[in-house]
């Protein structure tokens, strides 16, 4: 199953980085393959995921701003099974399954024809509103999504390379200090960094190897901060503040839905 998901999902976003062909139109495309809605579901978050990366690290975007239109599981969910059912009922008109719907990867907001002249009917306007900001927070979750799997990405390549320098008899201390170090100057707490490296020297340790943790001359030398050693720590700093500042937006966003919730109720 897992490989079915990678090769679809592959293929989804192949589609999209290079021809711009929108997720949920590639996605439609290959419904054939596509077995249960658990195998959509996860291709939907994989290729949610992978896009978001890919834009995230190409250079010249804006990283605090990125949006595209996401694979949305509940629209293609939805298709798929309209789709299916139509192919498998003779006597059901062509209209029926025709590709004449338009996927889009964001909520539809209801819209109603409004005559000024008579006023602006409230009740809908909040419904409107209430699909923006649920949206907002779907995207808020993606993106979390995707700082997550960067930080495990990044901690597995702090282990890789802490294991070289342990295999070398060199203290992974030193490693520590110079990544935190590198991580104070960039006016960033170190605290967390030093925890991650505390988490892998634990690691290393369980697995019988003999862990340096001690601080030599080498700690306290000019940090180069183009040195690709440095950079998972650095990235899992950056991450770790971005998932935080996500965490408290989508608070926020939730509280506002709760609000637009409540006064519909009221409606």
């Amino acid at each position: 199953m897992m490989e079915k998901i990678r090769d679809i999902s592959s293929a989804v976003i192949d589609a999209y980085v290079k021809d711009k062909i929108p997720l949920n139109d590639s996605i439609l495309h290959l419904f054939d393959s596509i077995d249960n809605n658990e195998i959509l579901k996860r291709i939907c978050e994989l290729v949610n995921q992978n896009v978001y990366l890919s834009l995230f690290h190409t250079s010249g975007i804006d990283r605090s701003n990125i949006v595209f239109d996401v694979a949305d599981y509940e629209k293609l969910k939805s298709e798929i099974n309209k789709r299916k059912m139509a192919m498998n009922d003779y006597s059901v008109g062509p209209k029926d399954y025709r590709n004449s719907l338009e996927i889009v990867a964001v909520p539809v907001e209801i819209k109603r024809p409004i005559d000024k002249t008579a006023g602006i009917d409230q009740k809908y306007l909040l419904i409107n509103e209430l699909n923006r900001f649920e949206k907002l927070a779907g995207f808020l979750e993606i993106v979390k999504s995707a700082e997550i799997g960067s930080v495990d990405q990044n901690f597995d390549k702090i282990l890789k390379d802490s294991l070289a320098i342990v295999h070398k008899g060199e203290s992974l201390g030193d490693m520590a200090k110079l990544a935190s170090r590198n991580i104070q100057e960039m006016g960033l707490n170190p605290a967390k960094i030093m925890r991650v490296y505390d988490e892998v020297s634990k690691t290393i340790g369980d697995e019988g190897y003999h862990v340096r943790n001690d601080f030599t001359k080498i700690s306290s030398q000019k940090i180069n901060k183009n040195s690709d050693i440095l950079k998972p720590s650095k990235e899992i700093a950056l991450s770790i503040e971005k998932i935080a500042a996500l965490n408290e937006m989508i608070e926020n966003v939730k509280k506002v839905i709760a609000g637009y919730k409540n006064e519909l109720k009221k409606q």
